[in-house]
């Protein structure tokens, strides 16, 4: 989420590029952070029925979940 060329930009738009930096990556951690939670209270849920491997892989079914969200929560 950067420009290709940042020795291109002023120092304003640097900053502005940084700033946007920072917002993505806290974004992007509040949204693993629901998933996390979420994905403990369902495993939680089916601990009697499956095993926890079994139950993240429903999790992720359900959700739709990305590669790189899965890995992350």
């Amino acid at each position: 989420m950067s420009f290709p060329n940042r020795s291109a930009l002023t120092p304003d738009a640097m900053a502005a590029d940084r700033r946007v930096q920072v917002a993505y990556a806290r974004a992007w951690e509040a949204v693993v952070e629901t998933h996390r939670m979420e994905a403990a209270s369902f495993v939680e849920a089916l601990a009697p029925l499956v095993s926890v491997d079994e139950a993240l892989d429903a999790y992720f079914r359900e959700v739709g979940g990305r590669i790189e969200r899965a890995i992350a929560v």
